[in-house]
């Protein structure tokens, strides 16, 4: 699925929560994160995770992605990863 969904450029919000997505599927969605340069929302809570792969390419993205105004990725992720993605936000002027 987020082979195809790489090719959803204009992708404006997507929602993935409560899933059951372990940390394959949030690598899979990083994948996919550089091709959604419109995104304004993305929603990835009450999935088991961890989400370390994602919130890292978020931290790498984050400026490509001036739309974006919401992101809850409310899942495990270690400290390290947790608070740079936290640093990211707070140094972003989206």
């Amino acid at each position: 699925m987020c082979t195809a969904l790489r090719r959803c450029s204009g992708l404006q919000t997507f929602y993935f929560s409560t899933n059951n997505i372990g940390a394959d599927g949030f690598a899979s969605v990083a994948a996919a994160l550089p091709h959604w340069r419109e995104l304004q929302r993305l929603l990835g809570w009450g999935n088991p995770g961890p989400a370390d792969e994602l919130a890292r390419v978020l931290v790498q993205e984050l400026p490509q992605l001036p739309m974006l105004v919401h992101v809850d990725i409310s899942v495990p992720m270690s400290d390290d990863v947790r608070s740079e993605l936290i640093g990211a936000f707070e140094s972003s002027t989206c």
